[in-house]
């Protein structure tokens, strides 16, 4: 199975991004958006598995997550910033983000591979208790129809 990331920011990021999820290539296919209005539109189709959002570009990053969730945008998105743990966690959380990788300290192989798998595994976990809770309201309104009878 293969992971389509979808990584916006400039190409030369999306290029480190492949290399470092590297081998087997069939395993993870990267692409880049590299402007806020493209990236706003491919995000809130929800075409990607996971996608990588530099925080680097002002017009990037937190704003741009939250109108895409705003916009109907399920796919687990990790934020990539230069800022420290306590300064960018608020954000992230704030946004609706799957975590953060910092630039200077987590762009290695096993982190990025360890991340989008996290994001994935937790994105899977969130839509089976999404399922859940909707099948529990189903029965729940079954019940009240049979018993307002």
């Amino acid at each position: 199975m293969t992971i389509h990331v979808l990584v916006v920011g400039s190409e030369e990021l999306a290029d480190q991004v492949q290399g470092l999820l590297g081998e087997p290539p069939a395993a993870y296919k990267v692409e880049a958006e590299e402007t806020y209005e493209k990236a706003l539109r491919t995000l809130v189709r929800n075409t990607y598995d996971v996608c990588l959002l530099d925080c680097h570009a002002p017009e990037m990053g937190v704003g741009l997550l939250k109108k895409a969730n705003a916009g109907g945008c399920v796919t687990p998105t990790i934020l990539i910033t230069n800022l420290a743990d306590n300064e960018i966690w608020r954000d992230v959380e704030d946004a609706g983000a799957a975590g953060f990788l910092s630039r200077s300290l987590d762009l290695s192989t096993r982190t990025v591979k360890h991340v989008i798998r996290y994001a994935l595994s937790h994105f899977k976990q969130l839509q089976a208790i999404q399922d859940s809770i909707s099948e529990l309201q189903r029965q729940l309104a079954d019940i009240g129809r049979k018993l307002r009878r």
